[in-house]
């Protein structure tokens, strides 16, 4: 932990002057700082008792280095799927990138409805058949 850069260090420099922002996947130090008042505001003081009030403090290395290596979009997915959760507690950072990776690959999931076949397709084809099997039928029984 000796060795860790500051935070400061570590994010690209917060380019938010006049109308220029950050870009939306880079994290910036404001950036951090609401999500851990996120978190926060999920969870309460037992966030804060468990993680500290501050993410740039030596406590919070270990999250603010898993939080860099995910994008802010990625993090807040984890944050709504906490919040779904409904956990009373707040959860570890292993818990918290498993939820993560979870939502990213619901996300690429395709949805069971885009991949069937029009409703209307398939009907279409089986009365057809069946029409055909009924004329058929009938023309036997009249013999």
């Amino acid at each position: 932990m000796e060795n860790e850069k500051p935070l400061t260090e570590t994010l690209p420099e917060d380019r938010q002057t006049g109308t220029t922002t950050a870009r939306n996947n880079e994290w910036t130090a404001e950036r951090l700082q609401g999500f851990w008042a996120a978190m926060g505001g999920l969870y309460g003081s037992r966030w804060y008792k468990e993680h500290g009030a501050d993410i740039n403090s030596p406590a919070c290395t270990i999250w603010r280095n898993e939080l860099l290596t995910m994008s802010p979009e990625e993090a807040a997915m984890g944050w709504r799927a906490c919040k779904r959760s409904g956990d009373e507690f707040p959860c570890t950072m292993p818990q918290f990138t498993k939820r993560v990776l979870d939502a990213i690959c619901a996300r690429k999931r395709p949805n069971v409805h885009k991949a069937l076949p029009e409703p209307g397709t398939k009907r279409k084809e089986r009365a057809a058949t069946a029409a055909e099997y009924l004329k058929d039928a009938r023309g036997k029984l009249k013999k």
